[in-house]
């Protein structure tokens, strides 16, 4: 049988350090999961849980835990812990042991990962895009994620937030998408959630939804770019992106389909493109896309940093063919909503309008398909016509939040793919 990597000596550098400094514990980025050896993950467990508690950790509180839980003996009794302390090499270099082993974990996983996907393979019988998709989140995502956690450990990382959070005063805590009104009612982009856009066909969704993934590739409010993924389900990568240099150089899209470009719009063309290429954004235009993969190639992306996914649109996955279309396009929005969660990246998800309610005020019940597709969003809003043919109501209709002003007054940019927002008087 194949020995999995693991360091003991790491793991026990690690324990020792923390007896030495608990305050080491803070914001250390491990689970007990990750530490291999089961009676140094037994007394990693007791530091943690004596931690969530804001309880001290030391010698004497470790022991009497252990001795509590009846765990003492097992790993060996006081001596045990005592050899801990003598053994470490430096008790400040505790986040250097943490690496060591959260690199050991982690080979252990994709190993684990690959030995199931090889199984899938070999199993003529068993679903080999879901069996990828699995592996691939299961190596490019941090372990643990399933482990059930004591409430004092969630409010020790709360408190870790908070106080993160007060040393540095904003008022967008998500990713900002530098339309501030956009930003003000969302506080940016969030991560594990479902953004879902609505709105009849040729208002603009689509390319307000890339306007607000450029503005998140690009970063505001002195926050710095985030990188994202574009899933173009509709057009092609190409059409997507002439449309936002359109409107970023202020060069039409019918021109440059027609080559008359002068010598002045090749100036800004060309500057507008090289800002662009710039971007951390990365494309995908396969139509035949499934939830399926989708989470396969955004854990792969993972690894390019990306916190954000632009899905456009939602009915166009080709999840369970042989379904009622609103049956359907319910069991894709739960999923998308699993892969923005379990992925940790915020999501803009685009959905159909019902066509009786173009010009009805029906609220989430505007969305075309099932109902849970409005249950699977965190935040849902619609983009409507006015009676001022360039004004158009981007009004949200579900907020899990405080409540703000809950709708925003965008203007259609003449002659180009954007929007601007409605300054108020």
């Amino acid at each position: 049988m194949i020995q999995l990597p693991y360091d003991d000596a790491a793991e026990r550098a690690l324990l020792g350090a923390l007896l030495i400094n608990p305050e080491a514990m803070r914001g250390l980025n491990l689970t007990a999961e990750d530490v291999y050896i089961e009676r140094n993950r037994v007394v990693f467990e007791a530091m943690t849980a004596l931690s969530a508690r804001h309880a001290n950790v030391d010698y004497l509180t470790v022991s009497d835990a252990l001795k509590t839980s009846g765990k003492l003996k097992e790993i060996g009794g006081g001596a045990f812990l005592t050899e801990l302390l003598s053994d470490t090499p430096n008790s400040l270099h505790a986040e250097d042991y943490a690496g060591i082993i959260r690199d050991r974990a982690r080979r252990r996983r994709v190993i684990l990962a690959t030995q199931k996907l090889t199984q899938a393979a070999f199993n003529l019988g068993a679903n080999l895009d879901e069996a990828v998709a699995l592996a691939a989140s299961d190596i490019v995502t941090t372990g643990g994620g399933t482990q059930s956690r004591h409430i004092g450990e969630v409010l020790s990382e709360l408190y870790d937030e908070i106080e993160a959070a007060s040393q540095n005063p904003r008022d967008i805590f998500g990713i900002p998408t530098g339309l501030s009104g956009f930003d003000g009612i969302t506080y940016g982009l969030q991560r594990k959630q479902v953004f879902m856009l609505s709105g009849e066909p040729g208002v603009g969704k689509s390319f307000l939804a890339f306007q607000l993934c450029v503005g998140a590739a690009t970063g505001s409010n002195g926050i710095k770019g985030t990188p994202g993924a574009v899933f173009e389900l509709e057009m092609s990568d190409i059409a997507t992106v002439r449309r936002s240099l359109s409107a970023r150089a202020k060069v039409r899209s019918k021109l440059m389909r027609q080559g008359k470009i002068t010598p002045d719009d090749w100036t800004t063309l060309t500057a507008a493109i090289e800002d662009m290429s710039a971007l951390p954004i990365w494309l995908n235009d396969d139509t035949d896309m499934t939830t399926t993969a989708l989470r396969a190639e955004i854990a792969r992306l993972k690894t390019h940093g990306i916190g954000w996914v632009l899905v456009d649109y939602m009915a166009l996955l080709k999840d369970e063919g042989g379904k009622d279309d609103n049956e359907r396009v319910g069991i894709i929005s739960a999923r998308l909503h699993d892969i923005a969660k379990s992925l940790d990246v915020a999501m803009i998800v685009i959905s159909d309008m019902t066509k009786d309610s173009w010009s009805n005020d029906k609220g989430q019940a505007a969305l075309a398909g099932s109902r849970k597709i409005s249950y699977n969003s965190d935040m849902t809003a619609l983009l409507k016509r006015t009676k001022t043919d360039d004004i158009f109501n981007l009004e949200w209709v579900k907020y899990r939040e405080d409540d703000p002003e809950r709708v925003l007054p965008l203007r259609r940019v003449p002659g180009f793919p954007a929007y601007a927002e409605v300054r108020k008087p």
